[in-house]
């Protein structure tokens, strides 16, 4: 069980302090017309409350930790594949999708011993009235992805 209080320590033993003197203080002006284990009952229940606000205003919370799923994490890699990749702007006069084809690959191939790398690619934005708009109920519109790209 770990702590994460609601206010800064010292303040919480500030109240903590202050809280016990003004309850000493309290219990020893026992009205003459309650009796002494009466009034020890009621000066029980206010340390009671004193010490309920106290421990939470400490915000207790209990940590569990839980294991990571077995296997490497999943990593998706998407490539994009629509027209205007077909633009020759890169190094070399070459499409855009030649050099983001190659950065994947790249990618997938400095991370695999970290991550289970797939690499897709669309073309498409999932727009209403676009070709890949998926039309099932429930979804807001889904990317249709092409065959994984060759990463060796």
């Amino acid at each position: 069980m770990t702590v994460d209080p609601l206010i800064p320590g010292s303040l919480w033993l500030a109240l903590a302090v202050a809280g016990v003197a003004l309850l000493a203080w309290y219990a020893l002006r026992r009205p003459p017309v309650i009796g002494r284990w009466r009034w020890g009952g009621v000066i029980g229940l206010m340390g009671g409350a004193l010490l309920i606000v106290l421990l939470i205003l400490l915000n207790p919370i209990r940590v569990t930790p839980i294991p990571p799923p077995p296997g490497k994490p999943l990593l998706t890699v998407l490539v994009d594949a629509t027209g205007s990749m077909a633009v020759r702007d890169t190094a070399n006069d070459r499409p855009r999708y030649v050099a983001a084809s190659e950065v994947a690959r790249t990618l997938s191939q400095n991370l695999r011993d970290q991550f289970d790398v797939r690499t897709l690619t669309f073309d498409c934005l999932g727009i209403t009235g676009s070709p890949c708009f998926d039309r099932r109920p429930g979804f807001l519109g889904t990317i249709r992805s092409r065959p994984y790209l060759a990463v060796p």
